[in-house]
């Protein structure tokens, strides 16, 4: 059985953006306790939402949203699907980033048309990442941070194909 749980997203607030937790490490925990119990002894888990700030922050961070459980949370959930034989996936997007999220900067973090033009969405706020820098940064960074019983589910990779023809970093 595939189970993936919906963490946590981000919603505006009166002044500044919040985010909204779906279900915690610890609910996600009960859940698959309760899936245990049940019968269910083969299970692929995977989390989405679950870094800081939730869902659709991109580009995605290793760092655990503190309203969700934190770091140990995820350790503690880590440890439970080890303990059952689980898989559990991280979902994470190297492939997009939006506008204002973490240190990305459009103009050095992005890949760019034949007339050097950013390639973005057209409310300029979601854009194509250079998978150099972001191997160089996000995707090692991420690997060095997450506990190993945690596999990397790289979510975008591979479906969107656009040559980058700013050549630095090649």
């Amino acid at each position: 059985l595939s189970v993936e749980f919906f963490m946590g997203i981000p919603s505006n607030g009166f002044f500044t953006q919040k985010m909204e937790t779906l279900t915690t490490f610890s609910q996600a925990e009960a859940i698959l306790g309760d899936l245990q119990q049940a019968g269910v002894n083969r299970l692929e888990v995977a989390l989405s939402g679950w870094c800081q700030g939730g869902y659709d922050m991109l580009p995605t961070r290793p760092k655990a949203e503190s309203k969700l459980g934190g770091d140990s949370g995820l350790e503690r959930l880590a440890e439970t699907c080890a303990d059952m034989g689980a898989d559990l996936f991280a979902n994470m997007d190297f492939v997009y980033a939006r506008d204002g999220v973490g240190k990305f900067n459009a103009k050095r973090d992005t890949i760019r048309d034949r007339l050097g033009k950013l390639i973005t969405d057209k409310e300029e706020e979601l854009f194509l990442l250079n998978p150099v820098r972001t191997l160089q940064t996000s995707l090692e960074e991420t690997l060095s941070k997450l506990d190993n019983r945690i596999s990397l589910n790289l979510l975008s990779v591979g479906s969107v194909a656009v040559p980058d023809v700013q050549r630095s970093g090649y």
